[in-house]
């Protein structure tokens, strides 16, 4: 399943007060609403955090009216290709307009019933056909028959990706020695499928096999990758009841080879220890 960063409490910045000619929005809620979470100013919110080894992922948004409309309004969505530096004074990245093949809206119009405050709209993205290292974007914004104007605010929704040079499908050996030395025989070796998720251009975050969530940061310096430090989304070592012992710490970061390895010791529920080692390849 795919998800936005959070979504921030709105506000009534450009929403008319009930006496005003309506004005169109555009949302993240898929049951419309007075949320104000798009435009630029909501334009982390838009953030696909969409899995490269998912065949498809689907987003619910909505277009509403802010006010009151007394007749149905037909609202067509449309995806304005010069809204794809909207955000360069903000974060200085350069987002390339998705192609054809990464998405596909299920439906491009509805009607929002006179009386009623929005109409539903889905989105799908296609993982395997989109590179998880470039900056890619999907401006949506809509028209309508009813003349309403789209708010100069929160007309458009910038679903975009933030490319990565390390983003993607990896396997993940995950292995785990019943003391907190790491000697003898582990007690489990297992593999799986793991993701590296952007957070931004130079952070990803991983999943362990023992539940809890790596960050990993890096710097970038003309396509040469270093300082490589990892650290835990502290609420994972919450929700798996785990301490800490020592690290996370980077054992291997090899970004030619696609390998990443990392080491961390704890201390379980039950108070014994143990030590952990994540090998990711890509």
């Amino acid at each position: 399943m795919s998800v936005f960063t959070s979504c921030l409490e709105g506000d009534l910045m450009n929403t008319p007060p009930g006496a005003s000619p309506p004005i169109i929005e555009m949302t993240n809620n898929s049951n419309g609403g007075t949320l104000v979470n798009s435009g630029l100013r909501y334009f982390g919110n838009a953030t696909l955090l969409l899995s490269p080894t998912d065949e498809v992922d689907t987003i619910t948004f909505a277009v509403t009216i802010q006010g009151i409309s007394n007749k149905d309004v037909t609202v067509t969505l449309e995806t304005p290709a010069d809204a794809a530096d909207d955000n360069y004074s903000n974060d200085s990245l350069v987002y390339k307009f998705m192609a054809d093949n990464q998405y596909d809206f299920i439906n491009t119009t509805a009607v929002i019933p006179a009386g009623k405050t929005y109409a539903e709209f889905k989105v799908k993205f296609y993982p395997p056909n989109i590179d998880f290292t470039k900056n890619l974007i999907l401006p949506v914004t809509s028209t309508n028959d009813g003349n309403l104007p789209i708010s100069s605010n929160f007309g458009i929704i910038y679903f975009h990706i933030i490319g990565n040079p390390i983003a993607g499908a990896y396997t993940r050996e995950w292995i785990r020695y019943n003391n907190s030395a790491g000697t003898g025989t582990p007690a489990f070796d297992q593999k799986a499928a793991a993701v590296f998720a952007p957070d931004n251009a130079t952070t990803i975050k991983v999943d362990s096999g023992t539940g809890v969530t790596y960050v990993l940061s890096f710097k970038n310096t003309n396509g040469v990758l270093s300082d490589w430090k990892v650290s835990f989304v502290e609420k994972s070592v919450t929700d798996a009841a785990i301490t800490i012992d020592e690290g996370p710490t980077v054992v291997q970061a090899d970004p030619i080879t696609g390998k990443y390895k990392f080491n961390f010791k704890y201390t379980n529920s039950s108070g014994a220890g143990r030590n952990i080692t994540d090998i990711f390849t890509k």
